[in-house]
């Protein structure tokens, strides 16, 4: 079991003056459910993705797609409980789905959507490496031989959903109700002796 304390300050100045409020927070280890989910992700970075060449001399810039599919494998966590509609955290790793196939990662909330923690969706930062100009190069520097590039990480964004695969272990598992069934019962005659 933790406590996390979370205080209000009066800043006034720029400098701290006096704390008008702290509020406790109980949070518990064993309330903390951990899946594994598969799926899409999709990244759209803040600065777009580009090629690099020349042309007459001049160093040129071609724009790839700003957003790139990603096939993700995700840590869910989040409180256990009966509730349908839950809001918890993700950490995860991906292979983009392009010629260059980058290793991506991810970090931020999700939400799951039923008792099994079947669907989850998610969002947050993303970052993975993107390749920019080398050299102090600009575009439309003077440069006739093959132009420099460097691979450097980057920022964006992310969403899509996951499945947790698992879960459908919770759904075979559950009880079906099943109709009750009707017999006939067939009665023999007998016969008294006298």
């Amino acid at each position: 079991l933790f406590d996390i304390y979370c205080s209000i300050l009066r800043v006034a100045n720029g400098k701290k003056k006096e704390i008008l409020k702290t509020e406790s927070f109980k949070f518990k280890l064993s309330e903390l459910k951990i899946s594994s989910t598969t799926g899409l992700i999709f990244v759209n970075f803040f600065d777009k993705p580009k090629s690099y060449g020349s042309y007459s001399g001049k160093v040129t810039a071609t724009d790839l797609d700003r957003i790139t599919p990603v096939l993700a494998s995700m840590l869910n966590f989040g409180s256990t409980g009966s509730a349908t509609v839950k809001i918890g955290g993700n950490l995860g790793v991906g292979i983009a789905i392009n010629e260059k196939k980058s290793v991506n990662f991810f970090l931020g909330p999700s939400i799951s959507i039923g008792k099994a923690n079947l669907i989850h969706i998610n969002l947050g930062l993303a970052t993975s490496r993107l390749t920019r100009l080398g050299e102090g190069l600009k575009i439309g520097d003077s440069y006739t031989a093959k132009v420099p590039t460097v691979e450097r990480y980057e920022l964006g964004t992310y969403f899509g959903l996951t499945f947790n695969l698992t879960g459908l272990k919770y759904l075979s598992n559950k009880k079906v109700y099943k109709a009750p069934q009707w017999y006939a019962v067939q009665v023999s005659d007998t016969t008294m002796m006298p």
